[in-house]
């Protein structure tokens, strides 16, 4: 697990440093330098950044994203969902795709904090006493917790993409309290 608090002021510099850190120590897995690498790159100040799709949709390719549009869609959703600087976010997607380099992204923007776990099927179950204000999440997470009987009650506001929804999770989804 990695918390990051992005609610704390600190310059650029300071995140790409922390982030050269993290990349230089021994033992660190590949979602981790996926998280560390990202911030590395959107703290370089570069107008675009380079995306791999997830293919959820088509092929999978390489993008370029704008830096701007980005840092839009992230605003859009922490208006939506009405998140604060200090709140809690997490991570359980790979920062290797769009969602979740968008999960950092908006955790940036919203001055939030962000735990990052590594990406499973079942990315609650070493949280359990842990509260999250902000979660995204794909289809196949959502329906194994379901399925587990894992609850819901941990996340303020979940945010379900990445590739369509089935009529039978539908139906599992407004049977669960969220």
């Amino acid at each position: 697990m990695i918390e990051l608090d992005f609610s704390i002021d600190q310059k650029s510099e300071d995140w790409i440093l922390q982030a050269e850190t993290n990349l230089r120590k021994k033992n660190v897995e590949k979602w981790e330098i996926a998280i560390f690498s990202f911030i590395k790159e959107w703290y370089s100040q570069s107008k675009s950044i380079k995306i791999n799709t997830s293919g959820s949709t088509g092929a999978p390719k390489m993008i370029e994203a704008s830096r701007e549009m980005m840092e839009i869609s992230a605003q859009k959703t922490i208006e939506y969902f009405q998140l604060k600087k200090g709140n809690i976010a997490l991570l359980c997607l790979s920062a290797d795709y769009i969602a979740g380099k968008m999960m950092i992204v908006r955790a940036i923007c919203g001055k939030m904090k962000l735990v990052c776990v590594k990406p499973s099927s079942r990315p609650l179950i070493e949280l359990k006493d842990q509260k999250f204000d902000f979660v995204a999440m794909v289809p196949l997470q959502v329906k194994t917790m379901i399925d587990e009987g894992e609850q819901f009650s941990q996340i303020n506001h979940l945010l379900i993409g990445g590739g369509a929804i089935s009529l039978s999770l539908q139906k599992k989804l407004q049977q669960v309290a969220i």
